[in-house]
């Protein structure tokens, strides 16, 4: 057999062997398209998905395999396929509509409503249109239950602060300014202990703008009245308004942010500022948070008003579940910058220091928690009385339980620990609150 005999043989097996192959494929195809008219898109999925690496990228096979990935379960799958087959076809109908159905299993009610809208401006058949419209009834119930969503508790408790005045124990503190003179100090600024009642009321007012987009709106009322001490009865109200922004993984959300503080009835304090936070879940269990504030604080009475400043806050920290998500544990890590706008005594201010919390769920009825937030605190100026910079050392820590009665109801005992060290025995104190907080959720 000459050279040129065998290379023509060899070509006709292969021209053969290349038909028989497309052939096959043919019948695969023609097999699934049979499959998915009775929706078993497993079986589809078993005939297509050995044909990918050979077929991809035709507007018919990724159809056919967008489809069976649907009917299997696998929207975010499907809807790759789907916009492959679009994008070689972009009048395909059919395409459109299942993409759409992907869309609509992943949520993305806007880009779903965007695929329908094409299908149906390609004149598909009525069975199609048929479905279509019950998909985009279903998206408008969906718009409108998630239109705004409300929510609002009530809180009552009792409790015992062993300092409700964060004072100094000491009724005597010598002034070195003065050669260490010992100076009586103003009985109001001497720990004092008392019990309390408080009430709260809150709420959440949270509307979608579109799927990524959310506005929301908090606003909180706290009442607390001492029992013995009504001079140091305390009443706040505090809300922030803002967008959050979700793309993928992350969010970004930007709040305007402002409150009062009352002592004994007149305005002690007022505060409003900007708040961004980003939090990023790039694990299933782990999620990466930050927080960056801009607030100034006032102090209208002309006794207090040199100690108004700005602040300047960041912390950024991880917030990680584990066992089964029964178990949540959080840190972050916290710096502060405090302008002082009135010269203030101390000055400047900047802090840093590290906050942390873990809680385990026991059951659908309790869970535990323990919180602790540590943080060094420096000051610009010598202080004219103590000759000396102020350095203080904060130590919070908190451990409590809630306790489930109903989805409504709920009981939460707490136990705080606070410590200010500081090198001027004036601004150093311990507190131990306790506290037993009912709250109902409307």
């Amino acid at each position: 057999m000459s050279i040129k005999i065998r290379q023509a043989t060899l070509w006709a097996l292969m021209i053969a062997g290349g038909l028989n192959a497309l052939a096959d494929d043919e019948a695969s195809l023609t097999q699934a398209e049979s499959l998915l008219r009775s929706d078993d898109g497993i079986a589809a999925l078993r005939l297509l998905q050995p044909l990918e690496a050979a077929h991809a990228g035709e507007d018919r096979f990724d159809y056919l395999l967008g489809t069976a990935l649907l009917l299997a379960g696998q929207p975010e799958q499907a809807s790759l396929a789907l916009e492959r087959a679009i994008a070689v076809n972009p009048n395909h109908a059919a395409a459109h509509m299942e993409l759409g159905r992907a869309y609509f299993m992943m949520g993305s009610d806007d880009l779903a409503s965007q695929e329908f809208d094409t299908a149906l401006r390609l004149a598909p058949p009525a069975p199609a249109r048929s479905i279509i419209a019950r998909y985009q009834a279903q998206i408008a119930e969906r718009r409108r239950q998630a239109r705004i969503h409300a929510s609002a508790h009530a809180d009552l408790a009792l409790g015992y602060d062993s300092n409700i005045n964060n004072a100094a124990s000491l009724t005597q503190i010598a002034i070195p300014a003065l050669n260490n003179l010992s100076v009586s100090l103003n009985p109001a600024n001497v720990a004092t202990h008392d019990g309390y009642r408080s009430g709260g009321f809150g709420g959440t007012i949270d509307v979608p703008i579109n799927d990524a987009l959310h506005w929301s709106t908090t606003g909180n009322l706290q009442h607390r009245d001492n029992l013995r001490k009504p001079g140091f009865d305390l009443a706040s109200q505090d809300a922030s308004t803002g967008l959050a922004y979700t793309q993928g993984a992350q969010t970004f959300q930007a709040n305007l942010i402002g409150g009062r503080v009352y002592l004994s009835g007149p305005l002690n304090r007022r505060f409003d500022g900007l708040s961004g936070e980003w939090h990023g879940k790039f694990w299933d269990d782990t999620q990466l948070v930050s927080v960056t504030q801009y607030v100034r604080y006032r102090f209208p009475s002309p006794e207090l008003r040199s100690e108004s400043f700005n602040q300047f806050a960041e912390s950024a920290g991880v917030i990680h579940t584990f066992a089964g998500q029964r178990g949540v544990w959080a840190t972050n890590l916290l710096l502060a910058w405090e302008h002082d706008t009135d010269q203030r005594v101390d000055g400047k201010k900047h802090a840093y220091g590290l906050d942390s919390m873990v809680s385990w769920s026991f059951d659908e009825h309790d869970v535990g928690y323990l919180h602790g937030t540590w943080l060094g605190n420096r000051y610009g100026n010598t202080n004219a009385i103590f000759l000396q910079q102020r350095r203080d050392d904060y130590l919070n820590l908190v451990i409590g339980g809630v306790h489930t009665f109903t989805p409504n109801l709920s009981l939460r005992p707490e136990a705080t620990w606070t410590q200010n060290h500081s090198n001027l025995p004036v601004y150093g104190y311990h507190e131990a609150v306790f506290a037993l907080n009912l709250r109902y959720n409307f």
